[in-house]
Protein backbone atom coordinates (compact mmCIF):
# COMPACT_ATOMS: atom_id res chain seq x y z
CA UNK A 1 0.00 0.00 0.00
CA UNK A 2 1.34 3.40 -0.99
CA UNK A 3 -0.57 6.50 -0.01
CA UNK A 4 0.90 9.98 -0.44
CA UNK A 5 -0.94 12.93 1.05
CA UNK A 6 -0.19 16.61 0.53
CA UNK A 7 -0.79 19.18 3.22
CA UNK A 8 0.01 22.84 2.62
CA UNK A 9 -1.53 24.08 5.84
CA UNK A 10 1.18 26.14 7.51
CA UNK A 11 -0.42 25.51 10.89
CA UNK A 12 -0.43 21.74 10.59
CA UNK A 13 0.05 19.69 13.74
CA UNK A 14 2.94 17.54 12.62
CA UNK A 15 5.41 16.90 15.42
CA UNK A 16 9.05 17.90 14.87
CA UNK A 17 12.17 16.01 15.81
CA UNK A 18 13.70 17.33 18.96
CA UNK A 19 17.30 18.40 18.32
CA UNK A 20 18.03 19.96 21.66
CA UNK A 21 18.14 18.33 25.05
CA UNK A 22 14.84 17.84 26.79
CA UNK A 23 13.96 19.06 30.24
CA UNK A 24 11.50 16.69 31.87
CA UNK A 25 9.34 17.37 34.92
CA UNK A 26 6.56 15.38 36.55
CA UNK A 27 4.03 18.10 35.80
CA UNK A 28 5.19 19.02 32.31
CA UNK A 29 7.45 17.75 29.54
CA UNK A 30 8.94 20.69 27.64
CA UNK A 31 10.36 20.12 24.21
CA UNK A 32 12.56 22.68 22.55
CA UNK A 33 12.35 22.03 18.86
CA UNK A 34 14.61 23.39 16.21
CA UNK A 35 14.63 22.82 12.50
CA UNK A 36 16.94 20.21 11.06
CA UNK A 37 18.56 22.10 8.24
CA UNK A 38 20.00 20.10 5.41
CA UNK A 39 21.93 22.16 2.91
CA UNK A 40 22.55 20.06 -0.14
CA UNK A 41 24.17 20.12 -3.49
CA UNK A 42 22.50 17.58 -5.73
CA UNK A 43 24.19 14.34 -4.71
CA UNK A 44 25.97 14.02 -8.05
CA UNK A 45 27.46 17.49 -7.55
CA UNK A 46 28.53 16.63 -3.99
CA UNK A 47 30.83 13.96 -5.35
CA UNK A 48 32.25 16.47 -7.83
CA UNK A 49 32.92 19.04 -5.11
CA UNK A 50 34.43 16.52 -2.67
CA UNK A 51 36.73 15.03 -5.30
CA UNK A 52 38.13 18.37 -6.38
CA UNK A 53 38.30 19.65 -2.83
CA UNK A 54 40.90 16.98 -2.04
CA UNK A 55 43.04 18.10 -4.98
CA UNK A 56 42.97 21.83 -4.31
CA UNK A 57 45.79 23.80 -2.76
CA UNK A 58 45.13 26.87 -0.64
CA UNK A 59 46.14 29.09 -3.55
CA UNK A 60 43.66 27.54 -5.96
CA UNK A 61 40.81 27.15 -3.46
CA UNK A 62 39.59 30.72 -3.89
CA UNK A 63 39.55 30.40 -7.69
CA UNK A 64 37.69 27.14 -7.43
CA UNK A 65 34.86 28.66 -5.45
CA UNK A 66 34.64 31.55 -7.90
CA UNK A 67 34.11 28.96 -10.62
CA UNK A 68 31.45 27.23 -8.54
CA UNK A 69 29.58 30.49 -8.11
CA UNK A 70 29.16 30.66 -11.85
CA UNK A 71 27.23 27.37 -11.85
CA UNK A 72 23.45 27.89 -12.32
CA UNK A 73 21.80 28.83 -9.01
CA UNK A 74 19.49 25.80 -8.88
CA UNK A 75 22.49 23.70 -7.86
CA UNK A 76 22.79 25.76 -4.68
CA UNK A 77 19.12 25.69 -3.75
CA UNK A 78 18.67 24.94 -0.05
CA UNK A 79 16.04 22.57 1.28
CA UNK A 80 15.21 23.15 4.93
CA UNK A 81 13.49 20.14 6.45
CA UNK A 82 11.29 20.49 9.50
CA UNK A 83 10.55 16.78 9.21
CA UNK A 84 12.11 14.02 7.13
CA UNK A 85 12.98 10.33 7.60
CA UNK A 86 16.50 9.18 8.46
CA UNK A 87 18.46 6.19 7.22
CA UNK A 88 17.56 3.02 9.17
CA UNK A 89 14.71 4.75 10.99
CA UNK A 90 11.88 2.69 12.44
CA UNK A 91 8.45 4.29 12.38
CA UNK A 92 5.95 2.88 14.90
CA UNK A 93 2.97 1.07 13.46
CA UNK A 94 -0.57 2.02 14.39
CA UNK A 95 -3.57 -0.24 15.03
CA UNK A 96 -4.07 -0.60 11.28
CA UNK A 97 -0.54 -1.95 10.84
CA UNK A 98 0.49 1.25 9.06
CA UNK A 99 2.55 4.36 9.71
CA UNK A 100 2.87 7.84 8.23
CA UNK A 101 6.27 9.07 7.07
CA UNK A 102 6.14 12.86 7.20
CA UNK A 103 8.05 15.36 5.09
CA UNK A 104 7.78 19.10 5.61
CA UNK A 105 9.93 22.16 5.18
CA UNK A 106 10.76 24.95 2.78
CA UNK A 107 13.15 26.00 0.05
CA UNK A 108 15.31 29.09 0.08
CA UNK A 109 14.41 30.42 -3.36
CA UNK A 110 11.95 30.13 -6.23
CA UNK A 111 14.16 27.96 -8.41
CA UNK A 112 11.39 25.37 -8.78
CA UNK A 113 7.77 25.09 -7.64
CA UNK A 114 7.50 21.34 -7.39
CA UNK A 115 9.63 18.25 -6.98
CA UNK A 116 9.23 14.54 -7.49
CA UNK A 117 9.17 11.95 -4.73
CA UNK A 118 10.12 8.40 -5.66
CA UNK A 119 9.40 5.54 -3.26
CA UNK A 120 11.27 2.22 -3.24
CA UNK A 121 10.33 -1.04 -1.54
CA UNK A 122 13.10 -3.59 -0.92
CA UNK A 123 15.21 -1.72 -3.44
CA UNK A 124 12.65 -1.81 -6.25
CA UNK A 125 10.71 1.16 -7.55
CA UNK A 126 7.32 1.30 -5.81
CA UNK A 127 5.68 4.60 -6.78
CA UNK A 128 6.14 8.31 -7.29
CA UNK A 129 4.33 11.58 -6.81
CA UNK A 130 4.79 15.18 -7.87
CA UNK A 131 4.87 17.41 -4.79
CA UNK A 132 3.80 21.02 -5.15
CA UNK A 133 5.68 23.81 -3.37
CA UNK A 134 3.47 26.69 -2.22
CA UNK A 135 5.01 29.94 -1.00
CA UNK A 136 8.34 28.11 -0.75
CA UNK A 137 6.79 25.55 1.62
CA UNK A 138 5.88 21.89 1.30
CA UNK A 139 4.22 19.27 3.50
CA UNK A 140 3.10 15.74 2.70
CA UNK A 141 3.21 12.23 4.07
CA UNK A 142 3.61 8.72 2.76
CA UNK A 143 1.79 5.73 4.25
CA UNK A 144 3.80 2.52 4.53
CA UNK A 145 2.93 -0.91 5.89
CA UNK A 146 4.51 -2.78 8.78
CA UNK A 147 6.34 -5.96 7.86
CA UNK A 148 9.74 -7.32 6.97
CA UNK A 149 10.26 -4.85 4.15
CA UNK A 150 12.48 -1.79 3.82
CA UNK A 151 11.46 1.45 2.14
CA UNK A 152 13.53 4.16 0.50
CA UNK A 153 12.70 7.71 -0.50
CA UNK A 154 14.32 10.00 -3.06
CA UNK A 155 13.42 13.61 -3.81
CA UNK A 156 14.32 15.03 -7.21
CA UNK A 157 14.08 18.46 -8.71
CA UNK A 158 13.69 18.83 -12.47
CA UNK A 159 14.84 21.65 -14.73
CA UNK A 160 15.24 21.72 -18.48
CA UNK A 161 14.50 18.02 -18.64
CA UNK A 162 17.24 17.05 -16.18
CA UNK A 163 16.54 15.48 -12.77
CA UNK A 164 18.78 16.25 -9.80
CA UNK A 165 18.71 14.14 -6.63
CA UNK A 166 18.32 16.40 -3.61
CA UNK A 167 17.47 14.02 -0.79
CA UNK A 168 17.64 10.31 -0.05
CA UNK A 169 16.64 8.18 2.94
CA UNK A 170 16.89 4.41 2.86
CA UNK A 171 16.35 1.27 4.94
CA UNK A 172 13.16 2.70 6.49
CA UNK A 173 10.90 0.24 8.33
CA UNK A 174 7.60 0.18 10.20
CA UNK A 175 7.30 -1.83 13.41
CA UNK A 176 7.32 -1.78 17.22
CA UNK A 177 9.50 -0.01 19.80
CA UNK A 178 10.63 -1.30 23.20
CA UNK A 179 12.78 -0.12 26.10
CA UNK A 180 15.15 -2.19 28.25
CA UNK A 181 16.60 -0.66 31.40
CA UNK A 182 17.82 -1.49 34.89
CA UNK A 183 21.26 -2.52 36.12
CA UNK A 184 24.01 -4.77 34.74
CA UNK A 185 21.83 -7.79 33.96
CA UNK A 186 19.71 -5.58 31.72
CA UNK A 187 22.44 -4.71 29.26
CA UNK A 188 25.43 -7.08 29.39
CA UNK A 189 27.20 -7.48 26.05
CA UNK A 190 29.32 -10.40 24.88
CA UNK A 191 32.06 -10.96 22.37
CA UNK A 192 30.18 -14.08 21.30
CA UNK A 193 26.98 -12.12 20.54
CA UNK A 194 27.35 -11.96 16.76
CA UNK A 195 23.68 -12.21 15.77
CA UNK A 196 22.47 -9.33 13.60
CA UNK A 197 19.23 -8.68 11.77
CA UNK A 198 18.44 -5.89 9.33
CA UNK A 199 15.03 -5.52 11.00
CA UNK A 200 16.43 -5.09 14.54
CA UNK A 201 17.10 -1.40 15.08
CA UNK A 202 18.29 0.88 17.84
CA UNK A 203 19.05 4.54 18.35
CA UNK A 204 21.98 6.42 19.83
CA UNK A 205 24.59 5.31 22.35
CA UNK A 206 24.11 3.16 25.43
CA UNK A 207 26.21 5.15 27.89
CA UNK A 208 25.47 3.76 31.34
CA UNK A 209 26.60 6.44 33.79
CA UNK A 210 28.73 8.23 31.22
CA UNK A 211 27.84 11.72 30.04
CA UNK A 212 25.92 11.84 26.77
CA UNK A 213 28.40 13.92 24.77
CA UNK A 214 28.05 16.01 21.65
CA UNK A 215 29.75 13.20 19.73
CA UNK A 216 27.21 10.73 21.12
CA UNK A 217 24.40 12.94 19.85
CA UNK A 218 25.70 12.48 16.30
CA UNK A 219 24.98 8.75 16.51
CA UNK A 220 21.44 8.31 15.21
CA UNK A 221 19.72 5.19 13.83
CA UNK A 222 21.47 1.90 13.23
CA UNK A 223 21.31 -1.88 13.54
CA UNK A 224 20.98 -3.17 17.10
CA UNK A 225 23.83 -5.25 18.52
CA UNK A 226 24.49 -7.48 21.51
CA UNK A 227 28.23 -7.11 20.98
CA UNK A 228 30.46 -4.23 22.08
CA UNK A 229 32.75 -2.98 19.36
CA UNK A 230 34.56 -0.63 21.78
CA UNK A 231 35.28 -3.30 24.42
CA UNK A 232 38.92 -4.41 24.80
CA UNK A 233 41.16 -6.24 27.25
CA UNK A 234 41.78 -9.72 28.64
CA UNK A 235 38.47 -9.91 30.52
CA UNK A 236 36.53 -9.06 27.38
CA UNK A 237 38.54 -11.42 25.20
CA UNK A 238 38.05 -14.31 27.62
CA UNK A 239 34.34 -13.68 27.97
CA UNK A 240 34.32 -12.39 31.56
CA UNK A 241 33.48 -8.77 30.81
CA UNK A 242 29.98 -7.70 29.78
CA UNK A 243 30.96 -4.22 28.66
CA UNK A 244 28.83 -2.78 31.45
CA UNK A 245 30.69 0.50 31.73
CA UNK A 246 31.68 1.02 28.10
CA UNK A 247 29.80 3.30 25.71
CA UNK A 248 28.21 1.18 23.01
CA UNK A 249 26.52 2.57 19.90
CA UNK A 250 23.20 0.81 19.25
CA UNK A 251 23.99 -1.64 22.06
CA UNK A 252 20.95 -3.48 23.41
CA UNK A 253 22.68 -6.30 25.30
CA UNK A 254 22.82 -10.04 24.69
CA UNK A 255 19.29 -10.92 25.75
CA UNK A 256 18.04 -7.70 24.16
CA UNK A 257 19.15 -9.13 20.82
CA UNK A 258 17.58 -12.47 21.67
CA UNK A 259 14.32 -10.63 22.43
CA UNK A 260 14.53 -8.85 19.07
CA UNK A 261 15.20 -12.15 17.31
CA UNK A 262 12.18 -13.86 18.88
CA UNK A 263 9.82 -10.95 18.18
CA UNK A 264 10.91 -10.61 14.56
CA UNK A 265 10.69 -14.33 13.85
CA UNK A 266 7.32 -14.80 15.56
CA UNK A 267 5.46 -11.66 14.49
CA UNK A 268 7.29 -10.83 11.22
CA UNK A 269 7.54 -7.20 12.35
CA UNK A 270 10.68 -4.99 12.66
CA UNK A 271 11.60 -3.88 16.16
CA UNK A 272 13.54 -1.06 17.74
CA UNK A 273 15.05 -1.65 21.17
CA UNK A 274 16.66 1.19 23.12
CA UNK A 275 18.63 0.07 26.18
CA UNK A 276 19.31 2.58 28.96
CA UNK A 277 20.66 0.24 31.64
CA UNK A 278 23.32 1.35 34.14
CA UNK A 279 25.44 -1.28 35.89
CA UNK A 280 25.01 -1.59 39.70
CA UNK A 281 22.32 1.09 39.72
CA UNK A 282 19.78 1.29 42.54
CA UNK A 283 16.11 1.68 41.78
CA UNK A 284 16.35 5.36 42.78
CA UNK A 285 19.09 5.91 40.20
CA UNK A 286 16.66 4.75 37.49
CA UNK A 287 14.00 7.31 38.46
CA UNK A 288 13.11 10.62 36.91
CA UNK A 289 14.62 13.63 38.68
CA UNK A 290 12.85 16.75 37.36
CA UNK A 291 15.15 19.13 39.21
CA UNK A 292 18.19 17.83 37.32
CA UNK A 293 19.14 18.35 33.69
CA UNK A 294 17.90 15.30 31.83
CA UNK A 295 21.27 14.19 30.46
CA UNK A 296 22.69 13.98 33.99
CA UNK A 297 20.52 10.99 34.93
CA UNK A 298 20.11 7.45 33.60
CA UNK A 299 16.38 8.09 33.16
CA UNK A 300 17.04 11.34 31.31
CA UNK A 301 19.67 9.93 28.96
CA UNK A 302 17.32 7.12 28.00
CA UNK A 303 14.35 9.48 27.57
CA UNK A 304 16.50 11.78 25.43
CA UNK A 305 17.33 8.96 23.03
CA UNK A 306 13.72 7.77 22.84
CA UNK A 307 12.57 11.32 22.20
CA UNK A 308 15.20 11.92 19.52
CA UNK A 309 14.02 8.73 17.84
CA UNK A 310 10.51 10.24 17.81
CA UNK A 311 9.21 7.21 19.74
CA UNK A 312 8.32 8.71 23.11
CA UNK A 313 4.59 8.24 22.62
CA UNK A 314 4.93 4.88 20.87
CA UNK A 315 6.89 2.59 23.22
CA UNK A 316 5.00 -0.70 23.44
CA UNK A 317 6.70 -2.05 26.57
CA UNK A 318 9.43 -1.50 29.16
CA UNK A 319 11.57 -4.46 30.28
CA UNK A 320 13.06 -3.75 33.70
CA UNK A 321 15.81 -5.95 35.18
CA UNK A 322 17.05 -4.51 38.47
CA UNK A 323 17.12 -5.11 42.22
CA UNK A 324 20.52 -6.57 43.05
CA UNK A 325 21.69 -3.23 44.46
CA UNK A 326 18.64 -2.83 46.70
CA UNK A 327 18.98 -5.87 48.94
CA UNK A 328 21.98 -4.97 51.07
CA UNK A 329 19.80 -4.06 54.07
CA UNK A 330 16.31 -4.97 55.24
CA UNK A 331 15.29 -1.30 55.18
CA UNK A 332 16.24 -0.85 51.53
CA UNK A 333 14.51 -4.08 50.58
CA UNK A 334 11.25 -3.07 52.27
CA UNK A 335 11.15 0.21 50.34
CA UNK A 336 11.48 -1.52 46.96
CA UNK A 337 7.73 -1.80 46.34
CA UNK A 338 7.07 1.88 47.05
CA UNK A 339 10.05 2.91 44.95
CA UNK A 340 8.83 0.81 42.05
CA UNK A 341 5.47 2.62 42.20
CA UNK A 342 7.35 5.91 41.79
CA UNK A 343 9.40 4.56 38.88
CA UNK A 344 6.29 3.19 37.21
CA UNK A 345 4.62 6.60 37.50
CA UNK A 346 7.67 8.19 35.92
CA UNK A 347 7.50 5.82 32.94
CA UNK A 348 3.78 6.42 32.44
CA UNK A 349 4.32 10.17 32.63
CA UNK A 350 6.98 10.29 29.94
CA UNK A 351 6.08 7.38 27.65
CA UNK A 352 2.42 8.16 26.95
CA UNK A 353 1.71 5.13 24.75
CA UNK A 354 3.20 2.56 27.12
CA UNK A 355 1.15 -0.65 27.13
CA UNK A 356 3.14 -3.16 29.18
CA UNK A 357 5.79 -3.25 31.90
CA UNK A 358 7.79 -6.46 32.32
CA UNK A 359 9.54 -6.75 35.69
CA UNK A 360 12.26 -9.38 36.02
CA UNK A 361 12.69 -11.23 39.28
CA UNK A 362 16.37 -11.11 40.27
CA UNK A 363 18.39 -14.31 40.15
CA UNK A 364 19.15 -16.19 43.38
CA UNK A 365 22.68 -15.32 44.46
CA UNK A 366 22.60 -11.78 43.04
CA UNK A 367 23.19 -9.10 45.64
CA UNK A 368 23.17 -9.00 49.44
CA UNK A 369 21.60 -10.82 52.35
CA UNK A 370 18.02 -9.76 51.63
CA UNK A 371 17.71 -10.81 48.02
CA UNK A 372 14.91 -13.24 48.89
CA UNK A 373 12.91 -10.30 50.24
CA UNK A 374 13.37 -8.40 46.95
CA UNK A 375 12.41 -11.48 44.98
CA UNK A 376 9.17 -11.85 46.92
CA UNK A 377 8.33 -8.13 46.57
CA UNK A 378 8.92 -8.40 42.81
CA UNK A 379 6.70 -11.47 42.76
CA UNK A 380 3.90 -9.55 44.48
CA UNK A 381 4.31 -6.55 42.15
CA UNK A 382 3.82 -8.85 39.16
CA UNK A 383 0.41 -9.88 40.50
CA UNK A 384 -0.97 -6.33 40.72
Amino acid sequence: MLVIMNNHNENNNMSKNTLTKIAISRANINKFRVKRIISLFPICCQKFVLTFNRLLTKKTMKKFFLVLLSVPSFIFGQIIFDKAPENFQLFPRNDDNLTFVFFSGSISDNTFNHFKLKVFKNGSFYGQKNIEITNKKFAFNVTIEAGLVEYGFKIYSKREGLESLWFEAKNIVCGDAYIITGQSNSHASSKKATYSNSFARSFGVKTGYEKYSEEDKKIRWGLATGNCKNCKGDQWDTGYDGGWFVKNSHGVGVWGMELAKLLIEKHKIPVCIINGGSGSSTIEENMLYPERISLETSFGRLAYRVDQADLKNSVRAVFYHQGESDNETMERSLYYGDNFDVLKSDWLLVYKGLEKIYLFQIHPGCGGDFQSKIREIQNQISKI
